[in-house]
């Protein structure tokens, strides 16, 4: 998740309701997941986000993945979008 911290000095206390599903096509595994964050105390609305990997395992011990992470914020922090690419190995 993007949205973990309040930018203060206070941690936030969050609840938040959250689901996935996956996807196997092939070598690519995609999945996505969507997150709800509330305020534990005051019920503020933090505001949704929504992850998605999509993995290819191109080899027996190698693999790339494309990551997607988007935050809309409604009461805390800004909104924010990350996107990586990464090359995994596994010895």
């Amino acid at each position: 998740c993007i949205a973990r911290c309040n930018p203060g000095s206070r941690p936030v206390h969050a609840e938040y309701l959250y689901f996935g599903i996956s996807e196997k096509i092939d070598k690519v595994t995609i999945l996505a997941t969507f997150h709800d964050l509330t305020a534990n105390e005051g019920g503020a609305d933090y505001g949704p986000e929504i992850d998605s990997v999509a993995t290819w395992a191109f080899a027996k011990q190698m693999s790339f993945q494309f990551k997607v992470a988007g935050y809309s914020a409604y009461t805390l922090a800004t909104a924010t979008t990350k996107t990586s690419l990464l090359l995994n190995a596994r010895f």
